[in-house]
């Protein structure tokens, strides 16, 4: 998934431990090459 894109409305639908939570891009992790997400 290419999340450069994305602004900070944009939001993904996932599922953690059961639950229905949307995604939001917080920081791009320069060091690594990883997006940190965050739960919204």
């Amino acid at each position: 998934m290419q999340l450069d894109g994305w602004d900070d409305n944009t939001s993904i639908p996932a599922q953690l431990k059961d639950k229905n939570i949307l995604l939001y891009r917080h920081a791009y992790d320069k060091e690594n090459h990883h997006w940190i997400l965050k739960v919204a």
